[in-house]
């Protein structure tokens, strides 16, 4: 509680702190969050202008949501529980890492500079890996669909 005080902090490392809850509201200048490691189980990041880089693997989290962070270029949110992952306002996302979750699909839509994807060991349909490697820009990396290895 109170790191709301801290409105003109670029990094923030809260990493393996067992946190349940984390709350970033008025951080301006925050470019570098770390809550990597902790037992988060929902994650809401929002109105964070200057954020670059957010690490929140290792954690609970069953959904994230990521809003007006129009800077934000690397997120790794691997090793969760993610079934919904969302995004609105992170236009110039780059470097995705998502594997070790339960997500099915991302809106590609909302993330047009992408251009790294790590999104293996998730129960994606055959169909959205083939919709991911169809696209020229970005690099994939998947499973594929388990039934076509047996």
């Amino acid at each position: 509680e109170g790191i709301e005080r801290f409105t003109n902090i670029t990094k923030l490392s809260l990493y393996k702190n067992k946190l349940l809850l984390v709350k970033l509201v008025g951080l301006n200048q925050l470019q570098h969050l770390n809550v990597a490691g902790n037992s988060l189980s929902e994650l809401h990041l929002k109105d964070l202008p200057a954020l670059e880089e957010c690490y929140v693997f290792n954690n609970q989290l069953a959904q994230l949501s990521i809003k007006n962070t129009p800077l934000l270029l690397k997120l790794k949110a691997n090793n969760n529980k993610l079934v919904t992952l969302s995004f609105s306002g992170s236009r110039q996302l780059s470097k995705l890492y998502i594997f070790d979750n339960e997500l099915e699909k991302i809106e590609m839509d909302a993330l047009p500079d992408l251009r790294y994807l790590d999104a293996r060991h998730n129960p994606m349909p055959d169909e959205f890996y083939d919709f991911l490697d169809s696209l020229e820009s970005l690099t994939a990396l998947h499973d594929g669909n388990a039934d076509d290895w047996q």
